[in-house]
């Protein structure tokens, strides 16, 4: 599944930060309320955030990763890791 920067940001974030408001996100990350809202819209349908409504002070949502979304992280992880580990051999084997 190919995922935009942002979108890998925004399940990267979450992941580390637990259930977050789009607040949160707007300040973390530096993307106005339109473009994260159609960000979090698309992981959403990807089905790899949840949207969640919590009644702390007032009504809000919140936004999660969910266990798919948990997995293309560590999809994604690990095929850069597989691509360092490939780099770092192939430049030991032109230094031989």
């Amino acid at each position: 599944m190919a995922l935009e920067l942002y979108e890998l940001k925004i399940l990267i974030f979450l992941l580390l930060n637990g259930p977050s408001r789009k607040t949160d996100l707007v300040r973390a990350l530096g993307l106005n309320w339109s473009r994260l809202s159609k960000l979090l819209d698309k992981l959403m349908e990807k089905g790899l955030v949840h949207r969640v409504l919590t009644f702390s002070d007032r009504p809000t949502y919140v936004y999660l990763v969910t266990a798919k979304g948990v997995e293309e992280l560590e999809r994604i992880f690990l095929e850069l890791k597989e691509s360092l580990e490939r780099a770092e051999k192939k430049k030991y084997a032109n230094t031989e």
